[in-house]
């Protein structure tokens, strides 16, 4: 098989690691980490705790709190979000988008740029702009 291009979808933190929490190897119930999720955990009626609230976690949470008797999380740094900033678009800017899909494509890119650069600049700049 011949091709252009690889793309790995592994993901960048393949390898988990446990919290060092002092007192964890003594711990007589199951720990688990999201990485090696078990397919058949079995969640209701269980009390589970969740340490951190990183992307994982905003994606995992909302689904163990629908099943399990009693959810704790645990957080070290408080996480923040943007408030998405969505707006209904105009009957006529629909109608110009739906008759141009292209300029759709274009607006999409500009804010996708736009987006990008700021989480990048965020990124390297975040002790000055905190």
């Amino acid at each position: 098989m011949r091709g252009r291009h690889l793309i790995s979808a592994c993901g960048g933190l393949v390898s988990p690691k446990l919290p060092d929490i002092e007192g964890l190897d003594a711990f007589e119930g199951e720990v688990i980490h999201t990485a090696r999720w078990p397919e058949d955990m079995d969640l209701p009626g269980k009390r589970v705790a969740v340490i951190g609230t990183g992307a994982t976690a905003v994606q995992l949470v909302p689904e163990i709190a629908r099943q399990a008797k009693q959810l704790d999380v645990y957080q070290r740094t408080p996480i923040w979000v943007l408030k998405k900033p969505d707006r209904i678009l105009p009957g006529w800017l629909k109608s110009l988008f739906r008759a141009l899909p292209s300029l759709q494509g274009g607006v999409r890119g500009i804010t996708d740029v736009a987006s990008e650069t700021l989480m990048g600049l965020s990124a390297i700049y975040y002790r000055q702009a905190p």
